[in-house]
C-alpha cells in the first residue's frame, strides 16, 4: 500500500523512564534521518508504544500515563528529526498510543521490552489527509 514502517526498541532510543533521546539513540536517529531526509513524496509518522505497566512514583508526576510518556518520546524523535536531519516540519508527525497497540505479549520482560518502540511510518499524503494536497499550507 506504498508503506514502509521501521520499529526500534525504546531501549536503543531512551534511558528508563525518559522522553530524553541518549546519545546511543542520537546516533541511530542521525542515520534514519539521512534516510528519511529525502522522502519528501511521503508523510512520516513517528508513533510511541509502551508496554503495560502503570507508571508510579516522582514519574508519574511527569508522565501520569504510559500514553503521555509514548506522546513525548514520539515527539522528542520528530523534534530531533527535524532539528538534525533537516527535514521539513510540515512532512513529520507525533503520535503516542502509550500501551494500546502491543506487539507482544506483556506477561513477560521479553515482551514487554518488544512493546517499548518507536515505529517510524511512510505513508503516501492521500492515506493521511486525501483532502489535503501536498505541499499545501
Amino acid at each position: 500500500k506504498g508503506q514502509l514502517s521501521v520499529k526500534l526498541l525504546d531501549g536503543i532510543l531512551f534511558p528508563s523512564g525518559s522522553a530524553s533521546v541518549k546519545q546511543q539513540g542520537r546516533e541511530v536517529l542521525q542515520r534514519v534521518g539521512e534516510a528519511l531526509s529525502g522522502a519528501t513524496d511521503k508523510m512520516i509518522i513517528i508513533q510511541g508504544h509502551t508496554d503495560n505497566v502503570p507508571i508510579r512514583g516522582v514519574l508519574a508526576e511527569r508522565f501520569p500515563s504510559n500514553w503521555e510518556l509514548s506522546t513525548a518520546r514520539a515527539v522528542s524523535v520528530v523534534r530531533f528529526l527535524v532539528e538534525t536531519s533537516g527535514i521539513d516540519p510540515t512532512h513529520i508527525t507525533a503520535a503516542g498510543y502509550g500501551e494500546h497497540r502491543p506487539v507482544s505479549d506483556n506477561d513477560t520482560p521479553e515482551g514487554r521490552a518488544r512493546n517499548r518502540r518507536i515505529e517510524i511510518k511512510l505513508v503516501p499524503y492521500e492515506a493521511v489527509a486525501p483532502q489535503v494536497e501536498q505541499g499545501s499550507q
